[in-house]
């Protein structure tokens, strides 16, 4: 057994941002949950204040907050926010291969957590973690607990890399498909879209709609209960998913006039700007279900549009390009209002063309979503192996 304190030391080294040569800034919200990769980051221009020196190796935890398992280690040198600890191993006590898993081990996010203290945004005092015992190997087993983890964490780094090459072919065919289509040889250029075939047929958002409704406002004291209601996080990845959704009592004639259909579009009108004119497709199956008032309903023309084509479209960078365009900034907020949203161009193919683009799109997503399947399995595969060679009996912590 070993204290917190025995085995890391905290690195307090501190920098103001405007007085720094290093170029990239790190805050919790570039970490991704249970990944020791850092893939995105910002300048020190975008902070005031002191903020934390880490140099290449150090390891970055999300003190504030720590359920959300942030924990990654640098290897670039940086500074970070003050939410977070940087941290390195005492090698006399436990070696630098294995130090970051047994950060991540249940055993020791637990701990974090029991002893995080504060309301709306718990965090961790130093001295509180530094006392924390904690089980640990012999250095030697150590070693070989690390080549087994590393090999574990080497498979999810290539499952990641695969899913982020499909994804970036996705953004390619999406470019391709929505200037060129399938099979045309002639083009024309359209204002504020730009190529696309002769054939296809020039159209607005309204003029494809059979309606275009915003969602249902209602007091606080009407959730809890009824039929699950789509807010803006439950866009994902270009459909509705209703995991976490709220339920909201509404009567017959509110579920009439703001159902949501398969078929149907929602789009976020009131958001930040880098998330305004997010859209997802309702899939089919997922029963009786309202939206709230941040986000907007496209009911299409089923007999003019295939559905879940426009919901690609909603995807490309032609929309994207037209949604900034008509957004309306505030400090903190974008909006874009209905009028505004039917005045969107959207070039339109003959229907069977439409349903062989979305084919095409949905094979794609489905390669998609088998390698986020395997990398999730790797991760929990993972997350076994440092529980059962690091924290065996973990639940005890609970």
């Amino acid at each position: 057994m070993v204290t917190f304190g025995e085995v890391a030391r905290q690195v307090k080294t501190k920098v103001n941002p405007a007085d720094t040569d290093l170029d990239r800034y790190v805050r919790l919200e570039h970490l991704d949950p249970e990944s020791l990769q850092i893939r995105r980051w910002g300048v020190p221009e975008d902070v005031t204040g002191e903020k934390i020196v880490v140099r290449k190796g150090d390891i970055i935890f999300g003190k504030r907050r720590a359920y959300q398992r942030k924990v990654a280690i640098a290897d670039f040198d940086c500074i970070c926010s003050a939410h977070a600890m940087v941290l390195q191993p005492k090698e006399d006590v436990i070696i630098k291969g294995i130090f970051p898993f047994f950060l991540q081990s249940d055993r020791f996010m637990n701990r974090a957590v029991q002893i995080s203290v504060g309301g709306l945004s718990p965090t961790i005092n130093w001295k509180d973690l530094a006392r924390q015992e904690f089980p640990l190997p012999p250095i030697d087993e150590q070693r070989r607990i690390a080549e087994i983890l590393w090999a574990a964490e080497d498979v999810i780094v290539k499952n990641e890399g695969f899913v982020a090459e499909v994804e970036h072919y996705k953004q390619l065919m999406l470019r391709d498909l929505f200037s060129k289509g399938i099979g045309h040889e002639e083009f024309q250029k359209v204002e504020k879209v730009g190529l696309v075939p002769v054939e296809w047929e020039i159209n607005t958002l309204n003029g494809i709609s059979q309606s275009i409704k915003n969602g249902i406002y209602k007091q606080d004291e009407f959730y809890g209960r009824g039929y699950p209601s789509a807010r803006m996080y439950n866009i994902q990845n270009g459909k509705i998913n209703l995991e976490g959704a709220p339920l909201l009592d509404v009567t017959e004639q509110e579920l009439e006039d703001y159902g949501l259909k398969c078929g149907d579009i929602l789009i976020n009108r009131v958001n930040s700007v880098d998330l305004i004119g997010k859209a997802g497709i309702v899939p089919h199956g997922l029963g009786p279900i309202t939206y709230e008032s941040k986000n907007i309903r496209i009911r299409l023309k089923i007999n003019k549009v295939h559905p879940p084509f426009i919901g690609y479209f909603t995807q490309t960078d032609r929309y994207f390009i037209q949604i900034m365009m008509r957004t309306k900034s505030a400090i903190g907020q974008a909006t874009i209002n209905q009028n505004d949203l039917e005045r969107l161009i959207v070039p339109l193919p003959p229907l069977p063309e439409q349903r062989q683009i979305a084919a095409i799109l949905s094979s794609i997503d489905d390669a998609i979503a088998a390698a986020r399947a395997s990398v999730e399995a790797s991760k929990a595969l993972k997350m076994r192996l440092i529980n059962q060679l690091l924290s065996p009996s973990a639940g005890d912590d609970a």
